[in-house]
C-alpha cells in the first residue's frame, strides 16, 4: 500500500490594514501626470512673471533673475523651461498671439450682422494697441531693426495675426478668395502697427490726438468695408 504524506496546510496571512495617516503611493502614471502638470504650472508662472516685467521695464532691462524673483523660483529653475532670455520672450509673444486669435474668433461669433462682424474684427485689432503689451512690443520692434532673429519673430507673430484675421474675413464674406482675404488682413495688420507707433504713451492722451485717432479709425472702417464688403460705409453706420 502506498501511503500519501499530507503536507501541513500553510496559513494565509491576514491582510494588514494600512496605518492611519500614511497615504498610499500613487501609481507611476499618476506620478508622471502630476509632475507634468507641475511643470506646466511652473512654465506658465514664468511666462506670466516675464510678461509683467516686460511691460514694466521693457526689453532692454528685462532680466531672467528678476523673472525668477517675481515668479517665486530659484534662478536655476528657469533654464529647464527657458534656456535664454530670448526663448522666454518668444513664449510671451506666442501666448499673446494665441490670446489675440481667440479674441478675434469670439468677437466675430458674437456679432449679429455682417457689418457688425467686420467692425468686431476692427475693434478687436484696435484694442490690441491699447493693451499694456503695446509698450513692450514697441521696445522689441526698435531692437529688431538691428536683430534679425527678433525681427523674424515679430514678422512671424504679425503673420499669425494676419492669417487669423483672414480666416475671419472669409467667414464674414465667403466670396472672398483666401489670397484676397490675406492681402486685406495684411493691410489691416500693417495699419494697426502704424496706429501703435503713432498713438502710445502720454502723447496719445492729448485731446487733439484723441480726436485724430477717432477720425482715422472711422477712415479705417470705411476702407475695410470697401475692401471686404465692396461697399461704402460712412456716417452713422460707422
Amino acid at each position: 500500500m502506498v501511503s500519501f504524506e499530507v503536507s501541513p496546510r500553510k496559513k494565509t496571512a491576514a491582510p494588514q490594514a494600512e496605518a492611519p495617516g500614511i497615504a498610499k503611493e500613487p501609481p507611476a502614471q499618476e506620478r508622471v501626470r502630476a509632475k507634468s502638470d507641475h511643470g506646466r504650472d511652473t512654465r506658465q508662472k514664468i511666462i506670466d512673471a516675464g510678461r509683467e516685467l516686460l511691460i514694466e521695464k521693457g526689453y532692454a532691462d528685462f532680466r531672467l533673475r528678476d523673472v525668477a524673483d517675481r515668479a517665486g523660483l530659484a534662478i536655476g529653475n528657469l533654464p529647464y523651461h527657458f534656456p535664454t532670455k530670448r526663448d522666454l520672450i518668444h513664449a510671451i509673444l506666442d501666448e499673446a498671439s494665441a490670446r489675440h486669435m481667440e479674441t478675434l474668433r469670439r468677437a466675430v461669433a458674437s456679432a449679429a450682422t455682417v457689418l457688425g462682424q467686420l467692425n468686431a474684427v476692427i475693434d478687436a485689432g484696435l484694442e490690441l494697441i491699447d493693451e499694456p503689451e503695446n509698450s513692450a512690443w514697441l521696445s522689441i520692434s526698435v531692437l529688431a531693426q538691428h536683430d534679425t532673429e527678433l525681427a523674424d519673430k515679430i514678422e512671424s507673430s504679425d503673420d499669425v495675426f494676419a492669417r487669423a484675421v483672414a480666416e475671419q474675413l472669409v467667414i464674414i464674406r465667403p466670396a472672398l478668395s483666401v489670397q484676397r482675404a490675406r492681402q486685406i488682413a495684411r493691410y489691416f495688420a500693417v495699419t494697426l502697427n502704424g496706429f501703435a507707433l503713432e498713438f502710445h504713451g502720454a502723447y496719445a492722451k492729448r485731446p487733439e490726438q484723441k480726436a485724430r485717432r477717432r477720425s482715422l479709425c472711422n477712415e479705417l472702417r470705411s476702407v475695410m468695408a470697401m475692401l471686404v464688403l465692396e461697399r461704402y460705409v460712412g456716417g452713422a453706420d460707422l
